[in-house]
């Protein structure tokens, strides 16, 4: 079965397609997370970037939405130089982040998955920004 969605005039979602941003480059959010914004109600997504030179280069993209169809690249909002754990060095693992507005600090905050390339920490990671775009 295919289910064609509807949105607009002349726009169309396609199940299982793949989805380019407006700059026409596939986007690159993996093991992803959705934010819809608190103040505008544009839509906010997050992913891991796969499409790295290096493993250092593991991070976290954004890409932001008004409709759900139109994605603008925004870039890295955490990456490696981001990050900073006592006793130990890069490069990790940044995967599975998630985006929440904190309504009491007035703070987006990232939680997601920081470990090895052999997954031995295992660490759990929180960032925050005032701004859903970053640099978290």
């Amino acid at each position: 079965m295919c289910i064609v969605l509807f949105l607009s005039d002349n726009e169309y979602i396609y199940p299982g397609g793949i989805s380019n941003d407006t700059d026409g480059k596939s986007i690159q959010v993996h093991a992803t997370a959705l934010l819809i914004d608190p103040i505008d109600k544009s839509y906010w997504w997050y992913g891991e970037s796969l499409k790295t030179a290096t493993l250092s280069d593991h991070d976290i993209h954004c890409y932001h939405s008004k409709d759900l169809i139109n994605w603008i690249n925004i870039g890295q909002v955490l990456g490696q130089k981001q990050i900073f754990i006592k006793d130990l060095s890069g490069p990790y693992v940044i995967e599975r982040a998630k985006v929440v507005w904190n309504n009491k600090t007035k703070l987006f905050v990232m939680w997601f998955h920081l470990d090895s390339y052999d997954y031995k920490y295992r660490y759990v990671g929180v960032a925050i920004s005032p701004i859903p775009n970053g640099i978290f």
